[in-house]
């Protein structure tokens, strides 16, 4: 009878560690949704500002920039290849 308990309260442990385990990964779930539905919001609460139009306009002069800036340095490298 003592094995059978042991192997028994084994069982329970194990099941409840797994039960254990599966909450918090839930809960761990549960942040990280909140996390991005909040950085959603912020997102387009920002999108309504008149700011964001001008740090939009200035990052894509910078994405404009590095571009020209690529395809500057991908032309030096076929010139210096030659």
């Amino acid at each position: 009878i003592g094995s059978v308990h042991n192997a028994l309260l084994k069982k329970i442990q194990n099941s409840l560690k797994a039960l254990a385990d599966l909450v918090q990964k839930k809960r761990l779930w549960a942040a990280y949704q909140t996390k991005l539905q909040e950085g959603k919001n912020f997102l387009e609460v920002m999108k309504k500002d008149p700011v964001y139009d001008l740090f939009s306009d200035e990052m894509e002069k910078e994405k404009q920039d590095l571009r020209r800036l690529q395809a500057e340095n991908e032309g030096n490298k076929r010139f210096n290849t030659k």
